[in-house]
């Protein structure tokens, strides 16, 4: 094994200790020692791969992002418009925040975090520009920018209410993500609705992001 390899296999195991870490006892509670401890790896060794456990969960965060566009885009044909693809990701984050308050607790140490949103922001202000710029050819980076910002505040809106009322459904909290992001991004009404409708639809299958996937697995 080349030394590039040694590095992203390390890099792997870092990342799933941390995970199953933080589902298992939460992200304040968890220490840079244990995680070194459950990958295997020497505790120094990783300070060679991260920055700090902030380092760690950003790219856990961002692997768990590109999982649940990548499940959005196995439901769907080459030809589905991209108002859907984006919608069965945000639909797809709102089912895992429902799904388990202690990822919706890893999700909202993300959004708290400027050093982890800013991440999160950056690449998904890219994705939207790229997936987008046919429907909207006369937008500026700031406003894919101003419109990923206010996704951001609604999704971090969703894990407060999970958190700290519990009262609204799945379906609930889809519906609201759906409605305020959709338009957000240049949707007009019956694009919005109809995507809505959909994202219901087909939200079940897709629900669990690794992030919840993992909580489950890891208490079978």
């Amino acid at each position: 094994m080349g030394r590039q390899e040694q590095t992203e296999e390390v890099r792997r195991k870092v990342v799933a200790a941390a995970q199953r870490l933080f589902l298992d006892k939460g992200y304040a509670q968890t220490t840079l020692r244990e995680i070194s401890t459950a990958a295997g790896v020497s505790y120094g060794s990783i300070y060679h791969h991260f920055e700090d456990k902030d380092g760690i969960f950003r790219e856990l965060i961002l692997d768990n992002f590109e999982t649940a566009q990548e499940a959005a885009d196995r439901q769907l044909t080459a030809k589905a418009d991209v108002y859907l693809r984006l919608g069965l990701k945000w639909a797809s984050l709102a089912q895992a925040i429902s799904s388990d308050a202690r990822v919706a607790e890893l999700l909202g140490v993300a959004y708290r975090s400027w050093k982890i949103s800013e991440s999160l922001i950056e690449v998904s202000t890219a994705r939207h520009r790229d997936w987008l710029r046919a429907e909207l050819p006369d937008w500026t980076e700031n406003q894919f920018l101003a419109a990923t910002l206010a996704l951001s505040g609604t999704l971090s809106s969703m894990v407060d209410e999970k958190l700290n009322l519990d009262r609204l459904t799945p379906a609930e909290r889809i519906g609201a993500v759906l409605s305020s992001a959709l338009p957000g991004f240049g949707a007009d009404p019956r694009t919005t609705q109809r995507v809505i409708k959909q994202a219901l639809e087909l939200a079940p299958p897709t629900a669990a992001t690794a992030l919840s996937k993992a909580k489950r697995a890891a208490g079978r």
